[in-house]
């Protein structure tokens, strides 16, 4: 029964938003007032680097800090329980005026730190730069205008057990449409008393709706906010449509309703397939899970093209900082005469946002298990769009949009409705 498939558990502990955290507990260091003098004479930029991976930023600080004698580039890397405690420490800071030149951001709160004047404007640097690839120049913009640096980006698929895919009757092929994949979790199930096809359900906590955007995308449907926090959804009925398909997969054969660790249940075979970031390329492999599986893909919806959502964490600019231009001139420096972003999706086990970063990544692209990722984005299996930004308003809004779909619904026309009500409970703004 799947009530008895509970074999050991691999401590993984996977989230892809968070895979990145470091240490438990808040350790900052005391604002400062920005842009120090230090006892040598040269101008010190804080650059606060929780989520990055410390090593890797202070040895290109030390690098940075060789190479001239104007700037001092000083890195503190920060510890957190929790991104929730990061950002919590990051508002304080932030809203008293003085703190830190540099400092990192998650995507799912870039509205907020672009929209309110702490970012620095960094165009100059970043929208004409073709080194920049197109989605990672759209996840730092909005409005026209850039805000940051883009560091690395997570990115979603559908991972596949191939011993269980041929052991039902399948093959890949079965999953290039959502009826397929669930035809074949419905088909697994049976076969091995397991969960088909699996995907986070915990709706409103941010997560699962960084999962769900791809497949709104790929019905055709769209939300997006700008800074002022106006919403507006493109194609409310592909919005719908989206949803009506996370129904299929999460309450039909083969799917669960109950929040579960994805990657756990993959690697101890718990089940067929599964729905989530590309942290799990890495955590399989480290796991040694004994059977076949590959990436592929999240079946697309009306439009035919599947996509994928980028996640990332980003670096901005404090632009209260009486040193900015040193600040994003010293970022310039680290990003396009560097190795640094190479070396960071390296350890990172990311997708870098640079053309020139990806020439120096075949230990990683070609090399790991990252190389189906990488293969199905650089030959347009897989489009890549950048994660959306929400205030927590609307985004307990979307959850609840979906779970009210999900949950609640067995038409398309109950679906559209609560599309309807998400339209107006937000005050979005139509657009087909």
């Amino acid at each position: 029964m799947k009530t008895s498939m509970y074999r050991k558990i691999v401590a993984i502990g996977m989230c892809a938003t968070m895979a990145l955290s470091a240490g438990s507990g808040i350790a900052f260091a005391e604002s400062e007032e920005l842009g120090t003098i230090s006892k040598d004479g040269r101008k010190v930029i804080d650059w606060h680097a929780s989520y990055l991976n410390g090593d890797v930023t202070t040895k290109f600080a030390d690098l940075y800090n060789q190479s001239q004698d104007e700037v001092y580039v000083e890195v503190t890397d920060g510890a957190y329980g929790s991104t929730s405690e990061y950002f919590e420490a990051l508002a304080v800071n932030a809203a008293s005026g003085e703190g830190w030149d540099i400092f990192s951001m998650s995507s799912a709160y870039f509205n907020k730190y672009a929209g309110s004047g702490i970012a620095y404007n960094v165009d100059d640097y970043i929208l004409n730069n073709d080194d920049v690839k197109e989605y990672a120049k759209e996840a730092v913009s909005r409005d026209g205008h850039a805000y940051a640096f883009p560091a690395t980006n997570d990115v979603i698929g559908l991972f596949v057990n191939t011993d269980m895919l041929e052991g039902s009757g399948h093959t890949l092929d079965d999953l290039k449409t959502w009826d397929g994949m669930l035809s074949v979790a419905a088909d697994i199930s049976k076969k091995y008393d397991n969960y088909g096809c699996l995907t986070n359900v915990d709706f409103g906590g941010g997560y699962a709706e960084y999962l769900w955007y791809s497949t709104m995308w790929s019905a055709g449907g769209d939300i997006n906010s700008d800074l002022s926090g106006n919403i507006t959804v493109t194609n409310p009925d592909g919005v719908a449509k989206g949803a009506e398909m996370y129904r299929d997969l999460i309450t039909g054969e083969g799917g669960s309703s109950e929040f579960n660790n994805d990657i756990d249940y993959f690697v101890n075979g718990m089940c067929g397939m599964v729905i989530t970031g590309q942290t799990g390329l890495f955590l399989i492999d480290q796991a040694e899970a004994d059977f076949n599986w590959t990436f592929v893909p999240i079946p697309a919806g009306d439009t035919n093209q599947s996509y994928a959502t980028l996640g990332g964490w980003f670096v901005f600019v404090n632009a209260n900082s009486k040193y900015a231009r040193e600040a994003a001139d010293f970022l310039n420096w680290l990003y396009f005469d560097s190795d640094y972003v190479a070396e960071l999706c390296n350890v990172n086990f990311q997708l870098s946002p640079l053309n020139s970063a990806d020439k120096k990544l075949d230990s990683l692209y070609v090399d790991t298990k990252f190389k189906l990722a990488y293969d199905l984005i650089q030959s347009g299996a897989i489009k890549c769009k950048a994660e959306l930004a929400f205030d927590s308003e609307v985004l307990e809004a979307i959850g609840e949009m979906l779970s009210a779909v999900v949950f609640d619904t067995t038409t398309h026309e109950e679906a559209v409705e609560c599309v309807n009500t998400f339209i107006e409970t937000v005050g979005a703004t139509v657009a087909e």
